[in-house]
């Protein structure tokens, strides 16, 4: 599969929560604020818009974020 990008972030980790909308995670491990190199967005796949950033500095905290996010949908 391509590498999916927002910018500097490499898409890391995706959960599709419909047909137009999916949760991600994002990695810039180059990022100069270390407590910014994750990410947890939304998506959205038909304006291809990522909107209300979760930004972190461990892959465990942006997926207890994706977690978090996703359960309180269902």
């Amino acid at each position: 599969m391509k590498a999916r990008f927002n910018g500097n972030y490499e898409i890391i980790k995706s959960v599709v929560l419909n047909k137009n909308e999916e949760l991600v995670i994002g990695y810039n491990p180059n990022h100069p604020i270390t407590n910014s190199r994750y990410v947890c967005w939304y998506y959205n796949r038909q304006t291809k818009d990522y909107f209300w950033g979760y930004y972190t500095d461990t892959e465990e905290r942006a997926l207890d974020k994706l977690s978090s996010r996703s359960s309180s949908l269902f």
